[in-house]
């Protein structure tokens, strides 16, 4: 048993819980780069325990902090948001460097503006009166 093991355990012992008793765990940093979280140990616990259910993780911008790239070795997928008109291509690319480890990265632009009512994708002269 490892050492963050012995402390969830013990924490869950001091509160008259199981293990079994606990559904869900959220942490709110990673040990970082240099060495498994225990975040990244429980979510390949959750994976293997619920390997027939979708696990949602939501991380801190990659750039912010190392829990994405710590993260990234171990979760199957990840959804990467870019905020349109606002996010530079350099940080994407710094970005995408830092959770390479992933074996599916995929690439959401989010906060589009439509600027012509001929863009591609657009309905609002379809729905007005």
């Amino acid at each position: 048993m490892d050492l963050g093991e012995q402390a969830i355990r013990a924490a869950l012992t001091r509160a008259g819980l199981e293990p079994a008793d606990v559904d869900i765990v959220f942490f709110a940093t990673v040990t970082g780069l240099a060495s498994p979280s225990v975040e990244a140990r429980l979510i390949q616990r959750l994976g293997r325990r619920f390997s027939d259910r979708l696990l949602i993780l939501d991380a801190a911008p990659c750039l912010s902090t190392s829990d994405p790239a710590a993260l990234a070795p171990v979760v199957g997928q990840i959804m990467f948001v870019v905020e349109a008109e606002r996010t530079q291509r350099d940080e994407v690319e710094a970005a995408l460097d830092l959770i390479q480890a992933c074996p599916l990265i995929m690439l959401l632009l989010n906060k589009v503006q439509a600027t012509s009512r001929y863009t591609f994708g657009t309905y609002s002269n379809y729905y007005s009166s």
